[in-house]
């Protein structure tokens, strides 16, 4: 892989990162890799996004198309009962994403190199599966508290404090393609991740997988910032 990187001089600090090589972009991001010492189990982790996001996009697409689709259409998996989701880790991509994401091509793309760094001593795959992981884990409790019928005050005083009435009427009265076509890119990038992990543990037994999977790495986490960004600006126009 060495031979694939490119001088620090071939990249414009100014240039679209849609405009970038991939050599362009294997300078940046090897960069903020250190090593894969740090143990996850990625695949549980995976499992999870995907169950989640599944049912949170099926329930909103139902919703707001109409349909009446079934989780039956998907094989769920179950997470080894041992699993301990990264909690620490996940509130630090959650910042990245929310704090310092914004809609453009460069805080895009500095905000990908930004979680990359956190996420130094993982695997690429779980790169990109935490990634997943921490947007699941916000979309998700926003659908479940969406889908709620309050029945008591606790429910009430989450779903005030997070806004869900409000936001769930703006994506009914004027979001709903949006919302319809953010899950879409959803469903796309979770596809695309779980093929990013299905060629890592090949590369087990042949390195030459190992090639593009960097590049694909930083393509997923640039997709999901973009849609952070796109649910906020969704949020943001009540």
């Amino acid at each position: 892989m060495a031979s694939r990187k490119a001088s620090a001089s071939s990249y414009q600090p100014n240039k679209s990162f849609f405009t970038l090589s991939d050599q362009e972009i294997l300078t940046k991001i090897y960069a903020t890799h250190v090593c894969d010492n740090e143990k996850l189990d990625v695949e549980s982790l995976l499992i999870i996004a995907e169950n989640i996001l599944n049912r949170a996009t099926l329930a909103f697409d139902n919703a707001l198309l109409g349909t009446q689709a079934t989780i039956e259409q998907w094989e769920e998996k179950t997470p080894k009962a041992s699993f301990s989701p990264p909690l620490c880790t996940l509130k630090l991509i959650s910042y990245e994403m929310n704090c310092k994401a914004g809609p453009s091509d460069e805080i895009a793309h500095e905000t990908t190199l930004s979680i990359l760094e956190k996420l130094s001593s993982y695997s690429w795959d779980a790169k990109a599966v935490l990634t997943l992981a921490n947007f699941a884990l916000e979309y998700g409790e926003f659908c479940a508290l969406a889908q709620i019928q309050p029945s008591d005050q606790l429910v009430n005083s989450v779903r005030t404090l997070k806004r869900v009435p409000v936001l769930l009427n703006a994506i009914l009265q004027k979001h709903q393609q949006a919302f319809v076509d953010l899950n879409k890119v959803i469903r796309a990038t979770l596809e695309m991740i779980k093929c990013i992990f299905e060629l890592e543990k090949l590369s087990n037994y042949d390195t030459k997988v190992l090639d593009h999977i960097e590049v694909d790495v930083y393509w997923a986490i640039i997709t999901i910032v973009a849609s952070t960004t796109q649910l906020s600006c969704i949020f943001s126009d009540e």
